[in-house]
């Protein structure tokens, strides 16, 4: 049981005991913090991990905005190796992963393209 005012514009205020009022009612139990909504303010391309890897790395980047991405993987020679993605992404956040089991040790880069801006970071692949 709790007191609780009521109020009418003819009478002065008077105080009631009342019962609870049970979740059935309607009163808010929780509250669900949805974080994934949040949308990045910048692009990012995140280093890749783990490096050095073997054979398997995870490759993470963030968009601001709808835009034409890719992701493609080169060697040392700058020949493409892979590519990850090539399509219209939505704002967010991303990840990929890169299985490299069919290629041979050593060091690749690898490019974040969109529209406007182009990210390349490197990883080392030890086998």
């Amino acid at each position: 049981m709790f007191k609780s005012w009521q109020f009418c514009r003819t009478h002065i205020p008077f105080l009631t005991t009342e019962k609870l009022p049970t979740p059935e009612q309607g009163i808010i139990t929780g509250v669900r913090n949805e974080l994934s909504e949040i949308l990045p303010i910048a692009i990012k391309l995140s280093q890749n991990y783990p490096n050095p890897f073997n054979p398997a790395t995870k490759i993470e980047f963030s968009l601001p905005k709808r835009s034409e991405t890719s992701l493609i993987i080169y060697n040392v020679l700058g020949q493409e190796v892979k590519r990850l993605l090539d399509g219209d992404l939505a704002a967010g956040d991303y990840e990929l992963f890169w299985d490299a089991s069919r290629y041979s040790s050593g060091v690749y880069l690898y490019e974040l393209r969109t529209e406007k801006y182009r990210f390349v970071r490197k990883m080392l692949l030890v086998k």
